[in-house]
């Protein structure tokens, strides 16, 4: 398996995302963060890339089907990295499309929370949204996650965007970047 640090080469630009559900509510907790680095775990060998597939819900063969269109073209150098990594041109990662795991996120420099009625038809008022706004914002601020689940609420999902361009650059599992070798001249 190749590994590759991924971090935002904007300031800002990392976001996390907790969504929770309660008597036909959806609420979101948003928190931003001035930096954040990821690994991402790469493939290097069909059997990886089939555990790849399989955890992205594919069979060998319907991954092998899908991207024919990479395998065949001879101008990828690194084909796994193609499927599996992101798109360099890119400037909007949602992190649950790579195999990864979070290695830290800086200084949380803002939060909110969203919420809506999962029902179409429901609206809240604005008194009403702002007052389970209010309360989200309490519980959250008295005890986390924890005290927003004592008050029924149910924690759904849990996941981290990057909103800019983004660098990789190669390194161990857990994020680690080794220092090249100065050469005799000491450069």
């Amino acid at each position: 398996m190749k590994h590759y640090l991924m971090e935002p080469t904007y300031k800002k630009s990392v976001v996390e995302n907790t969504t929770y559900s309660k008597d036909g509510v959806i609420a979101t907790y948003e928190e931003g963060y001035r930096w954040g680095q990821f690994v991402i775990h790469i493939p290097e060998t069909e059997e990886e890339f089939e555990a790849w597939a399989t955890k992205f819900g594919m069979t060998l063969e319907e991954a092998n089907d899908y991207y024919d269109y990479i395998f065949n073209d001879d101008s990828v150098d690194d084909k796994y990295l193609a499927i599996c990594g992101p798109d360099l041109e890119g400037d909007h990662f949602d992190l649950d499309d790579y195999d990864h795991e979070m290695v830290e996120l800086w200084d949380g420099c803002w939060s909110f929370w969203h919420v809506v009625k999962k029902a179409a038809d429901e609206e809240f008022t604005d008194e009403e949204e702002e007052e389970l706004i209010e309360h989200l914002q309490e519980l959250y601020e008295d005890g986390y996650n924890e005290a927003v689940e004592h008050d029924g609420w149910e924690m759904k999902h849990c996941w981290s965007e990057v909103q800019s361009t983004i660098t990789l650059v190669p390194c161990d599992e857990v994020g680690y970047i080794e220092e090249q070798e100065k050469d005799d001249d000491g450069a």
